[in-house]
């Protein structure tokens, strides 16, 4: 893992994940960019995440979840 310029982590932080494919949805490409600007006009510590190969793990937290 490589990370640049991380201080202090604060509640105030918000993880998203890195954008995939740009040219399959447009309307996703504007909601991903307007959820970065809130956060930033909110003053939160924005972090970015990229995993190099993605799986689909909302069902490992779903299970976690509900267990």
């Amino acid at each position: 893992m490589e990370i640049g310029g991380l201080g202090k982590l604060s509640p105030n932080m918000m993880l998203i994940g890195f954008q995939e494919k740009w040219s399959s949805c447009p309307e996703g490409v504007s909601q991903y960019v307007q959820t970065l600007q809130t956060a930033l006009d909110l003053h939160l510590a924005v972090g970015i995440f990229r995993v190099h190969v993605m799986k689909n793990l909302s069902r490992h937290f779903l299970q976690h979840m509900k267990s």
